[in-house]
C-alpha cells in the first residue's frame, strides 16, 4: 500500500486508502483505463491500476504542467 500510495502521489498527486480486500469475475468494460507501473528497488513487482471514465479524467486533472 505504501509502495501503492508512493507512486499514484509521485504521479498524479493523489492519495489512496486502502479498502477491502475483494476478488471477482473479470467481466469486459467499456470506458476504461488500465495503467501499469513497474516498481524495482529493495522491493520490485508491478502495479496494475484500473479506472473508470469518471476517475481518470479526475487523475489526470491533478497534475499541473
Amino acid at each position: 500500500m505504501k509502495a501503492t500510495n508512493g507512486v499514484l502521489q509521485t504521479m498524479m498527486g493523489m492519495e489512496v486508502e486502502a479498502g477491502k480486500v475483494r476478488f471477482e469475475r473479470i467481466v469486459p468494460r467499456c470506458a476504461e483505463v488500465i495503467g501499469s507501473v513497474g516498481v524495482a528497488g529493495v522491493l520490485s513487482g508491478s502495479i496494475t491500476i484500473f479506472l473508470d471514465l469518471a476517475l481518470a479524467k479526475t487523475a489526470t486533472a491533478q497534475r499541473d504542467s
